[in-house]
């Protein structure tokens, strides 16, 4: 039960969780881009080697974060998923109840009756 209780959790902020993983990169390139524009423009005494650094570091967290926010699942699959886990929940109490024992057995016996006429008649023809 704790696990449907979760899935929904996460439906519920997963729209949020995509936006913000989604938005942030572009804003990391913008600020990078102002950042070049402004150490080309002013002549700023910054050195070459920690222009790399930091383009190199806001690339790899920007790469991180729209392959994360690319790969979650949209609100409506988490909401599948919950509808499966609590499926799969109920049909396990059910087959652990003994009315559920006494169906599944019930079932079995007239399946199995079904056969034997089936196999007759094949056998008659």
């Amino acid at each position: 039960m704790t696990m449907l209780f979760i899935l929904i959790w996460l439906a519920g902020i997963i729209t949020l969780v995509k936006s913000v993983l989604l938005i942030f990169p572009g804003v990391f390139f913008l600020v990078l881009a102002i950042f070049c524009l402004a150490v080309a423009v002013e002549e700023l005494k910054v050195s070459t080697v920690d222009v790399l650094k930091a383009t190199k570091k806001y690339i790899t967290i920007a790469t991180v974060m729209l392959s994360v926010g690319l790969l979650l699942p949209n609100k409506t699959t988490l909401y599948i998923f919950a509808g499966s886990v609590a499926a799969k929940e109920t049909v396990e109490a059910f087959e652990e109840s003994t009315i559920g024992k006494k169906t599944f057995m019930l079932l079995e016996q007239k399946l199995d009756e079904q056969l034997k006429e089936v196999v007759l008649e094949e056998n008659n023809q």
